[in-house]
């Protein structure tokens, strides 16, 4: 049975990850809000900020950042909150000390990884350029077709 993406967003991701289409990889994530994990004490602690909380991965045998479209993210945890940023606050924010790859969707069939040197990080602001409006409007309800992981 072929996969079932949880939402457009994510059937998007993996019709164009098949095609090898990055460009239009990046369209899609240039749109949608990307979520990072987060402690709820730290995010209660310093309201507004977004702290990187990198893994180690045995593919690319260096550390990794994860990130998860809306209708990827996993089961709500107490101890744990995922904070929406978009493409390009990414591509501002990244420190030349943050990990040397993104991980999108990890684990899923639309999972990709990209790596995060300056000339990487400008592709994704051009894409979140050309994104700027197009998005979905941030506090509406989306249906997700199935349960994520």
């Amino acid at each position: 049975m072929p996969w079932q993406a949880p939402s457009d967003d994510e059937r998007e991701l993996y019709e164009a990850k098949t095609r090898g289409d990055w460009a239009a990889y990046f369209d899609v994530l240039a749109r949608t809000d990307l979520f990072v994990a987060n402690s709820r004490a730290r995010a209660d602690a310093h309201p507004g900020t977004t702290a990187f909380h990198p893994y180690w991965d045995h593919r690319t045998r260096s550390q990794c950042l994860a990130v998860f479209t809306a209708g990827m993210l996993p089961a709500p945890a107490e101890a744990v909150v995922h904070l929406a940023n978009d493409l390009d606050w990414y591509a501002r924010t990244w420190r030349q000390d943050d990990p040397p790859w993104l991980v999108v969707n990890p684990g899923s069939p639309c999972e990709a990884y990209f790596p995060t040197a300056p000339e990487h990080r400008a592709v994704w602001s051009r894409h979140a350029a050309r994104a700027a409006g197009s998005g979905r409007p941030r506090g509406r309800i989306r249906t997700l077709y199935v349960g994520a992981p």
